[in-house]
């Protein structure tokens, strides 16, 4: 935090620093009020300085001239001298990407001075290292006419300052001092963001160092540093200015991608700033074909690109999103100075730091802001996995408590001399909705087999299981004190279970399906009763037959509607009771176990052991379901034998 507002201190200073060496040196010391201006547009481009000069076209300049076409602009104006001696001027024009200019002083009718200067003119005499073509002129006493013919592959038009030699040099020191520092921050947060990629391995880093380091090779293009050093060598400057202008784009599409994680908030923004990212690349061959309309391409791609990067954040920002803030802010600065400084070049604006240092000066803050909220968005990215680690380890240990609370309600007790019980259990998650028990009275001539599922998994819903469980059994327990029959037994154990169900499960809107089934051995019959379950099978004197009856869900209402119903049951009679997983589940073919394959595996299987009849059907199940599904319970209850009635010899 210390280091983020010492950087930030520090630009503020700088940006103050700059802004008053600027002042100094514009205000009392700038540059000379230009003359009326004349210009003359030969489309030909092969106008002759003496058919220029004599040209009865020559029209005032009343507003900014710029364009596009391949023409030569001629600008003229006549520098009055009053003095008796030879007046030494600087004649500047601050575009640094100018291709050539042509400069004639005429004084008497005789052509007195004539200079080619610009970055595809052979050398010409210079007083020191600039970034901008400039010429001295000399007029003599009386004044001269002053010729300046433009030619360049880009865009048309002038920007003509006129300079004291002292002052001149006074604002070139100045210029540079600024240059220096706004080129400085730049590539200093460039490789200090590339240094935090190498530790952090976060790939916006390292986007973000990428862009900056092409914005600065672009800048080093575009506002003559190339011209300053590298003998206005024409591939630094023009064909540079373009190829890494389209670069630059491709890599603020893959920072602002990763940044604001376009893919997965806005999957449209994202493919059209893909789209502009390819337009702009695809066009850079194009810079070496036809560098005009290369030039209209980037200057197009990069409104494009700026247009889309706050289309982007704008969205985000209104949902809340906490890096899209700084990004939008940061990048309105960098529009804002690009704005200030397109004012400047085509004449509109009048010279200041936020014009004609709009563009680098909006990038410093823009990159310091950028910086900042990248250090921001992985502070709060390590604070939210902390506490993502925290809350696993609190699910760890609600899953834990839930899965032991799950184990303790599988439940059978019942006598091993009458029936036969076996199980499978096959839960989707850690604590799972299925539960079952098998529970028998004092006396052992009434089988209870419950089989439920609750709406939703985790510790409340295994909570709500404990609870509808402990109700059945202490329900069970007094229908045997009271000696009740088994419809009523029933139906006291239903709404028992719903009472709990509607007291324990609404706070967390948890419902229950429950099937109950109760095997009275003295009467030989087997009574059932369903709560919006599914039906079981009754496997009866070898016949496969379907027990159904219809119920309410519990927890729906304080007072459900239910209805208990019986069959005839004997020796050797199957019971399969079963949760919605065994038929609903699918494979990846979207084929699931239908309730004739089931009736067919029950009947074809007859001939095992129940425990060997649940896990094969068990094992068809996983067959027919893919991973993380519904849990699937299985219960099978064989009967072995039939209790004696009351007076009567053993059945």
């Amino acid at each position: 935090m210390v280091v983020r507002f010492t950087i930030l201190l520090i630009v503020l200073l700088s940006a103050n620093f700059s802004q008053t060496l600027w002042a100094s040196a514009r205000s009392e010391h700038g540059p000379l009020p230009l003359p009326p201006l004349e210009h003359l547009i030969d489309p030909t481009r092969d106008l002759p300085f003496d058919q220029a000069q004599n040209s009865l076209d020559w029209a005032d300049i009343t507003s900014p001239i710029v364009g596009f076409e391949p023409v030569d602009l001629w600008v003229r104006f006549y520098l009055e001298n009053s003095r008796d001696d030879t007046r030494h001027l600087i004649l500047e024009d601050q575009w640094a990407i100018t291709d050539y200019i042509q400069v004639w002083v005429v004084a008497g009718g005789e052509v007195t001075q004539k200079f080619q200067v610009g970055h595809k003119a052979p050398s010409s005499p210079r007083m020191a290292l600039h970034r901008y073509p400039y010429v001295p002129l000399e007029i003599p006493t009386g004044g001269a006419w002053v010729y300046v013919l433009y030619r360049s592959n880009d865009i048309v038009g002038h920007r003509l300052s006129l300079w004291e030699p002292y002052e001149f040099e006074r604002y070139r020191v100045t210029s540079q001092w600024i240059l220096g520092l706004l080129m400085g921050f730049i590539i200093i947060m460039c490789l200090y963001n590339f240094c935090l990629y190498l530790v952090l391995r976060y790939t916006a880093y390292l986007f973000y160092s990428l862009y900056v380091a092409f914005f600065s090779l672009f800048q080093f293009c575009f506002s003559g540093l190339a011209t300053q050093f590298l003998l206005n060598d024409d591939y630094f400057t023009d064909q540079g200015t373009l190829v890494f202008g389209q670069i630059t784009v491709l890599f603020v599409y893959f920072f602002t991608r990763v940044f604001l994680r376009l893919p997965e908030r806005s999957p449209m923004t994202s493919r059209i700033g893909l789209g502009i990212a390819v337009f702009s690349v695809g066009s850079i061959p194009l810079v070496f074909i036809n560098f005009q309309l290369a030039c209209l391409i980037g200057i197009t791609s990069n409104l494009m690109t700026a247009s889309w990067v706050i289309a982007s954040a704008v969205p985000l920002a209104l949902k809340r999103v906490p890096e899209a803030y700084i990004f939008l802010f940061a990048w309105s600065l960098f529009v804002l100075g690009d704005v200030f400084t397109i004012l400047y070049y085509i004449g509109a604006a009048e010279p200041s730091i936020f014009s004609q240092w709009g563009m680098l000066v909006g990038s410093v803050v823009e990159t310091v802001l950028l910086s900042f909220g990248l250090a921001n968005y992985v502070h709060r990215m390590k604070i939210e996995m902390l506490a993502a680690k925290v809350s696993e380890a609190d699910l760890k240990g609600h899953i834990k408590a839930a899965g032991q609370i799950q184990s303790a309600l599988l439940t059978v007790v019942a006598p091993a001399e009458v029936v036969t019980v076996a199980s499978r259990c096959r839960i989707a998650e850690v604590a799972a909705g299925d539960w079952f028990c098998v529970e028998s009275n004092s006396s052992g001539d009434r089988i209870y087999a419950v089989i439920g599922d609750v709406t939703g998994h985790g510790l409340s819903a295994s909570i709500v299981a404990s609870v509808v469980s402990g109700a059945i059994k202490s329900s069970i327990h007094l229908a045997d004190t009271l000696a009740i029959d088994v419809a009523d037994s029933l139906f006291m154990l239903i709404q028992e279970a719903n009472r709990a169900v509607v007291s324990a499960g609404r706070q967390h809107g948890h419902l229950m399906s429950l099937l109950l089934v109760c095997c009275d051995l003295r009467a030989g019959k087997i009574y059932y009763l369903n709560a919006g379950h599914l039906h079981f099978l009754h496997q009866h004197q070898g016949a496969i037959q379907t027990r159904f009856t219809r119920g309410s869900l519990l927890g729906l209402h304080d007072k459900g509607n239910w209805k208990v119903a019986s069959a005839d049951l004997n020796r050797g009679d199957r019971i399969l009771l079963f949760t919605d997983g065994l038929l609903e589940n699918t494979a990846q073919s979207g084929k699931g176990l239908s309730q004739r394959a089931l009736n067919r595996s029950m009947a074809e299987l007859k001939a095992m052991t129940p425990q060997n009849l649940a896990a094969a059907l068990m094992r068809e199940a996983e067959q027919r379901s893919a991973e993380g599904q519904d849990d699937v319970t299985i219960l099978v209850i064989e009967v072995l034998k039939l209790k004696p009635k009351p007076g009567s010899e053993a059945a």
